[in-house]
């Protein structure tokens, strides 16, 4: 059965909203494509931080889905994944600073933009919509930042008072200031492990 979508409206098509929900959606395409890079470019070096980029790059999937829905609903155009970005950075401090600032620009002024036009322009249920996604955003942004700050200042595996410490390969769990060398469970090297305030990943970051 093929699905019916519906018609096109000239007028939303041809609307301030319209043209930020497709920027909107391009952002977390590509936000996406770039964060799967990323943990890719990360596996094998600091695996704690590749689950990171693939956790958010799933949340940025779900905002492409949301944003799409809404063009489509509204009867706008489908927008076109965008291409895959060009090679990646391999250095990780540059890696989450991209992100950050790339997070940063998209809750407090990409988002801002759609849902002042949205607001402008009557369309309720995308200015919430937008509302939701920009909070989730800014707690990418909160994510990234804690693992830039922490990886800078060597704190990423070191803790100032003991903490439990949980394997991402195995399950394993490690109670200490710091996680050992290699896991005892499956000897992966301590990259594997996070703090298990920190898994799974709350609303904070």
């Amino acid at each position: 059965m093929s699905t019916v979508h519906p018609r096109h409206c000239p007028a939303f098509v041809q609307s301030s909203t319209h043209e930020a929900l497709c920027n909107a959606l391009q952002d977390s395409l590509r936000a996406c494509s770039r964060y799967l890079g990323a943990a890719r470019a990360l596996e094998d070096s600091l695996p704690v931080i590749a689950h990171a980029f693939r956790f958010t790059a799933a949340q940025e999937k779900e905002h492409a889905a949301i944003l799409q829905g809404l063009i489509v609903v509204h009867g706008g155009e489908v927008v076109p994944p965008c291409p895959e970005d060009a090679a990646l950075p391999a250095e990780p401090l540059v890696l989450l600073h991209d992100a950050l600032c790339a997070e940063e620009d998209r809750w407090s002024a990409r988002l801002p933009s759609c849902i002042c036009a949205a607001r402008t322009e009557s369309y309720s249920r995308i200015v919430h919509a937008c509302m939701r996604i920009a909070e989730t955003e800014q707690a990418h942004a909160r994510r990234f930042s804690r693992y830039l700050e922490a990886l800078r200042s060597g704190r990423l595996f070191r803790a100032e008072t003991r903490v439990s410490w949980f394997c991402l390969s195995c399950r394993q769990l490690h109670t200490g200031c710091e996680p050992p060398d290699a896991c005892p469970g499956c000897s992966g090297h301590r990259g594997y492990f996070i703090r298990t305030t920190g898994f799974p990943f709350s609303p904070e970051g």
